[in-house]
């Protein structure tokens, strides 16, 4: 019982940090201090060290043997390198899942598709970056490739903090939040669409415009905050 509540106790330290780097309370560069973070959420080092372990894994920590961890920053190079990957790896995964979307995991993309709806309708930034994710993962899974998957779940991670920003931000140039809150449900209802149709040229080309969207959105950030 004790191994299961340290197990325990590291899964919920591990999201929690995670919250803070997406939501950039931690900032890029910022240290990991393991006991600091023990004492502000009330556990030990060991489940602290085991969860930072977990976010290295997923490329939103770094740290060498014996040093402290701290927030993996992201310069221009990587965003570039990321979205010229996830690129590649949405339109492969998204053409593959037209093909062979099951009725199981087409009623499970519909389900995550309605939950984010309401979200942006409730304008939970947290709820909607959650769903987002879980929306484009499941179209993953359903492209029945365990090594794309992987890849893909791997993309999105480091892509999170960036999907968070997307949406959490009204910015002075480009669309409007709400503009582009709109054009995010109505391109998952396109994609859904897709899938019952098992239109796999479609969807190729949707899953392209949809990361172009996002792409778009923050380039435009860096674009106004960065130069």
């Amino acid at each position: 019982m004790k191994k299961e509540r340290k197990g325990y106790q590291a899964l919920k330290v591990y999201h929690e940090i995670k919250r803070r780097i997406i939501t950039l309370e931690l900032k890029p560069g910022e240290v990991l201090e393991e006991k600091r973070l023990g004492v502000e959420l009330g556990v030990g080092r060991t489940p602290v060290r085991e969860a930072l372990l977990l976010l290295k894994s997923e490329n939103l920590v770094e740290s060498q043997p014996n040093k402290t961890a701290y927030v993996k920053e992201m310069n221009l190079k990587h965003i570039k390198d990321l979205f010229e990957s996830l690129m590649a790896v949405e339109q492969l995964t998204a053409c593959l899942a037209a093909q062979r979307i099951t009725p199981g995991a087409l009623k499970e993309i519909e389900k995550t598709e309605e939950t984010l709806t309401r979200a942006v309708k409730g304008r939970d930034v947290w709820e909607i970056e959650s769903q987002n994710r879980k929306f484009h993962q499941l179209i993953a899974k359903a492209s029945d490739n365990e090594c794309l998957f992987s890849i893909h779940d791997n993309l999105r991670a480091q892509a999170e903090r960036l999907s968070y920003l997307a949406i959490s931000k009204e910015w002075e140039e480009g669309p409007a939040l709400n503009e582009h809150l709109d054009k995010l449900k109505e391109d998952h209802k396109a994609i859904v669409r897709c899938l019952k149709e098992k239109d796999a040229e479609q969807m190729e080309k949707l899953a392209i415009e949809h990361v172009k969207l996002f792409q778009n959105r923050i380039m435009l950030y860096l674009q106004h905050y960065l130069t």
